[in-house]
């Protein structure tokens, strides 16, 4: 059954960018919107396929891989709602520099006409400006993963990643890992065997307790926050 055109409109609203175009291309966009629901690991699209379509995850999330000829991959990127996939690949036209496929839950997307987005944004220079914002953003992030890939071992590297999950900045806190292992252990370069071996570091010096299968404890983010910036050579045991 067709779904409802507000109801598109609803779901493409929910992402802030698209969210500021006019309300035209905002219909328009709701009018060619087709959506698709994939199950873990289904394809979405593949690297070097042309970028005709710009995609809205509305539920579950995706994962992100650099593939190449001889079936080696991994993930760069895990992307949930209501955050676009594949539009910067859009904007030139081009190709898709990756392959999306449905996260370990599965995920529900919105396909959208890059076409009429592209078309929009003369009229609507605002949108150009938060698209900068948040690509400028996105690589600063990734310039960060970067450097602590170069500069900073898998515990160090854990660390930072606790600290970053974190909204406190200093005393005791709680959280909840948002995936699994694996794809936390793919987030930071390393295989799930390094990730549980850090883990297990942390413990050993009293950063980081399993409250239960997904949740961490961690007694003293400020020493933590020292472990990521530099090394664990002063602490014990």
């Amino acid at each position: 059954m067709t779904e409802p055109k507000a109801a598109l409109l609803d779901l493409v609203r929910r992402n802030r960018v698209l969210a500021q175009l006019d309300v035209t291309t905002l219909a328009q966009l709701a009018g060619g919107a087709v959506r698709i629901d994939l199950a873990a690991g289904d394809p979405l699209y593949a690297r070097g396929e042309a970028a005709e379509r710009l995609f809205l995850v509305v539920d579950g999330h995706v994962e992100l891989l650099l593939d190449d000829e001889f079936g080696n991959s991994t993930r760069i990127e895990m992307v949930s709602a209501p955050h676009p996939v594949g539009l910067m690949c859009a904007l030139d036209r081009g190709a898709y520099a990756y392959t999306c496929e449905g996260g370990s839950t599965g995920a529900t997307l919105l396909a959208l006409p890059a076409a009429t987005f592209i078309a929009a944004l003369p009229g609507n220079p605002h949108v150009v400006r938060m698209l900068l914002a948040e690509t400028s953003a996105r690589l600063r992030r990734l310039i960060g993963q970067l450097s602590d890939l170069k500069l900073r071992d898998s515990v160090q590297r854990l660390a930072g990643y606790l600290v970053e999950l974190t909204p406190v900045q200093t005393g005791a806190a709680e959280v909840t890992l948002p995936s699994e292992k694996r794809l936390v252990a793919d987030r930071l370069g390393m295989k799930p065997e390094t990730l549980s071996r850090a883990l297990a570091r942390l413990e050993a010096l009293g950063l980081a307790h399993p409250a239960d299968a997904v949740t961490l404890r961690m007694p003293d983010l400020s020493s933590l926050r020292h472990l990521y910036l530099a090394g664990d050579k002063d602490l014990a045991p």
